[in-house]
């Protein structure tokens, strides 16, 4: 009995004198307290610089880690490092990270930022997920970790005056800002009758051929069930006559060349 009181003492002495190894946390949020994820969100085409955090990192000597991405989403377009010696690499789908911790005088660290560019479609979201390749101490025993992933997410298609810019051809665009709508519609061979064009509309499942006015025309821009507003061209006659005469001339020439 006395041989293991003797033992429990010098074994809660050593664990009382041990050093107090902190878990490292690498997140991308500097105030990170347990939560599971991070989410970060914008419009579509913005960027978004996202931190790279690391917090109680005074046991680590080297650190090798990834971070996955969906590049159909995101698309990295620059990374900023803290210091030069950070060695960072941009792959398919993943950024590679690397570095010695000998010149890092922090416990809680920003590592880099990464501006990702939004390329993906309205509501589609990327993990950003965390992959340790390598962490440890100076006596390269590994030290204990927690990752905080986070998410990306694509809120809008960008701002309603892109999705105008995007739904109209561009030659009514020019038609709604020319001075003279008729002169204008006549040299482009666009229908044009008592102060309104002919368009054609598309949605998801129809297709309408209508005339409208001009502030008609900017009004059905705004409309988000439209895909589509395009101009409704049709083949003058007399071009129609001379398509065909070209055909006959042709028909009777090679008719000739076989004789």
């Amino acid at each position: 009995m006395k041989y293991i009181m003797k033992s429990l003492i010098i074994i809660s002495y050593l664990v009382l004198l041990s050093p107090v190894i902190a878990t490292a946390v690498i997140s991308f949020d500097e105030n990170t307290n347990n939560e599971t994820i991070t989410s970060f969100s914008s419009d579509k085409n913005l960027i978004l610089e996202i931190p790279v955090w690391i917090k109680n990192s005074a046991n680590i000597s080297y650190l090798d880690f990834s971070i996955k991405y969906d590049e159909s989403v995101i698309k990295p377009e620059k990374i900023t490092k803290n210091i030069d010696e950070i060695e960072c690499q941009i792959l398919q789908n993943e950024i590679k990270t690397e570095f010695d911790f000998s010149k890092i005088p922090y416990e809680d660290f920003l590592i880099i930022k990464i501006a990702f560019r939004l390329t993906g479609y309205e509501k589609e979201s990327s993990v950003l997920k965390f992959e340790i390749n390598d962490i440890f101490n100076e006596n390269e025993d590994e030290i204990p970790y927690i990752l905080v992933n986070g998410i990306v997410t694509i809120e809008n298609n960008g701002s309603q005056e892109e999705d105008s810019k995007r739904r109209m051809d561009s030659s009514l665009s020019d038609l709604i800002n020319s001075n003279n709508p008729t002169e204008y519609a006549e040299k482009n061979n666009l229908e044009f009758e008592d102060g309104k064009v002919k368009v054609v509309v598309e949605t998801n499942n129809s297709k309408e051929e209508k005339f409208v006015s001009v502030d008609e025309l900017t009004n059905l821009t705004n409309n988000n069930t439209i895909t589509k507003i395009s101009p409704y061209r049709e083949i003058p006659i007399k071009e129609i006559i001379i398509i065909l005469l070209i055909i006959i001339l042709l028909i009777i020439l090679i008719l000739k060349l076989r004789i």
